[in-house]
């Protein structure tokens, strides 16, 4: 069964919690739901400043797109394309279409801060995905925090 989850009326951004667009939400969640069942999508996210409301009149819309396996690299630059086509009447803006398992962790953890659930066609993946992405983030910002601490230390102590 395809479907989506609800989403709440506000995003959390830091400590902040922001107003989000609803009718925008509303609308582009309608084209991906009607657009994107015929196509090799498990679940695509909003994200970006249209998902935390803080985009200005010509800011493009972010959408991450979470693909079945298997597919080419030709088929994966057009089903980016596809998406793109499905998003922007309803979006209004150029849509920039970003493929989950292409981009490093610090931006899958972002997107997962962020994220407006678009499109599901499978629940029980998309919260176990999100549910690892949120670990593996947790984890790696310990390490790089302590990283980057050692480092101002020893620039402070004048060793760098």
């Amino acid at each position: 069964m395809r479907r989506h989850a609800n989403s709440l009326p506000t995003a959390e951004h830091g400590s902040t919690v922001i107003r989000v667009d609803t009718a925008f939400v509303r609308r582009v969640r309608s084209a991906a739901e009607a657009g994107m069942l015929s196509e090799p999508v498990v679940f695509a996210y909003l994200f970006g400043s249209r998902a935390t409301d803080d985009a200005r009149a010509d800011s493009d819309t972010d959408v991450a797109v979470f693909p079945t396996r298997g597919l080419s690299a030709e088929q994966r630059a057009a089903l980016r394309n596809r998406v793109a086509e499905i998003i922007e009447p309803a979006a209004r803006t150029e849509v920039d279409v970003i493929l989950l398992d292409d981009v490093p962790l610090p931006l899958r953890g972002r997107i997962l801060r962020q994220r407006r659930v678009l499109y599901s066609a499978d629940e029980p993946l998309r919260v176990r995905w999100e549910s690892l992405i949120g670990r593996m983030y947790s984890d790696s910002r310990i390490k790089l925090d302590l990283l980057d601490q050692d480092l101002l230390t020893e620039t402070a102590a004048g060793h760098r």
